[in-house]
């Protein structure tokens, strides 16, 4: 299914994906956010001293690896196939590399065609939107003590890198995911979470604008550790 999903140079979409019977490690997205349990992978991974002094910086430097394993190939299926994947959290399990780091998503199932996928893009993505990254992003946010707008900018960063991407390798029609990228508020009237995570900053002197996320992910607070190329503070100094 997978290579009839992705073939040839979109095999790089694959990547982060399992199927049912995938005998490698694997948690349920409930058993990733389990506090102690994530606690242990953290200090593992940072060293205690950072967790107990950095949470909130180490908790959005974690959450990355969930959103790199789950968005792309999520809207590459959608936007190149109509493919519906299914995404429900309480379906879904994580497989962690030796580092105790996401590495892919496992689903319960390979999905369906979607005949009547919407041109809405709050419809067609609700599922990762709504069903997804926002319980995800609420209960990683509460446990790290961190913005959710952190983590939001995170996904939406991984969001608008994938697009590129697929624009480099397809002429299929992003226009749903951009449109979703574009709009300030959703259908219900609040603030869309992923409303511009990246804009493209003209530079004095420069063939090409920089791009820049709109939220910072906080990696800089972390000593001997440099701001992303991508950072905002970079362009208005630091804080």
């Amino acid at each position: 299914m997978l290579e009839r999903l992705f073939p040839g140079e979109l095999a790089c979409f694959a990547a982060t994906l399992a199927l049912p019977g995938d005998s490698r490690p694997a948690l349920s997205v409930a058993a990733l956010l389990e506090p102690a349990g994530l606690d242990e992978r953290l200090s593992r991974i940072y060293g205690p001293q950072l967790l107990k002094s950095q949470r909130c910086v180490l908790v959005s430097q974690y959450s990355k690896y969930y959103f790199m394993a789950l968005i792309p190939p999520v809207l590459a299926a959608s936007l190149l196939h109509d493919w519906r994947l299914p995404l429900a959290p309480d379906a879904l399990r994580v497989l962690l590399g030796e580092n105790g780091l996401p590495q892919a998503v496992q689903l319960p199932d390979g999905g369906a065609h979607w005949p009547d996928a919407p041109d809405d893009p709050f419809q067609r993505f609700a599922e990762l939107v709504e069903g997804n990254l926002q319980p995800f992003i609420q209960t990683l946010a509460a446990h790290g003590r961190v913005a959710p707008h952190v983590l939001w900018g995170n996904a939406g960063d991984y969001f608008e890198t994938t697009l590129r991407r697929l624009a480099e390798l397809t002429a299929a029609s992003l226009a749903p995911a951009y449109a979703l990228l574009e709009a300030r508020r959703r259908p219900d009237g609040t603030a869309n979470p992923l409303f511009a995570p990246v804009r493209y900053v003209p530079q004095a002197g420069a063939l090409q604008p920089r791009r820049e996320r709109r939220v910072c992910c906080l990696r800089h607070r972390v000593a001997g550790i440099e701001h992303c190329e991508h950072c905002p503070l970079l362009r208005r100094g630091p804080e």
